[in-house]
């Protein structure tokens, strides 16, 4: 069961573990929203700390340069999944690298 409440700097320290994106080097970052998908304030812990309408966490990897971003963050993050806690989102990101021989490690 995942905690009830996070703070950016959870958020900030999970960030750290992300393996750049192996076609622009960039690492992605978390955004967070309600279960229903209204993005929230990403620089304000109010929602956080009461998540009156659920919590998810997505993976957000925002470069209008890179060839495998078909979207901007202000429309929808890259991965559509919602994970329950940051680390979860951090560590699908890099698992699908590994997976797919995306990155050296």
């Amino acid at each position: 069961m995942s905690r009830k409440h996070f703070t950016l700097e959870d958020i900030r320290k999970a960030e750290q573990d992300f393996i750049p994106c192996p076609f622009c080097n960039k690492k992605p970052t978390i955004v967070f929203s309600d279960d229903e998908c209204n993005w929230k304030d990403q620089d304000s812990e109010e929602y956080l700390q009461d998540p009156w309408s659920g919590l998810c966490f997505s993976i957000c990897h925002d470069n209008e340069e890179c060839p495998i971003v078909p979207t901007h963050c202000d429309n929808g993050p890259v991965y559509g999944n919602c994970y329950d806690t940051p680390e979860e989102a951090v560590e699908d990101w890099n698992k699908h690298l590994k997976k797919h021989g995306g990155m050296k490690i």
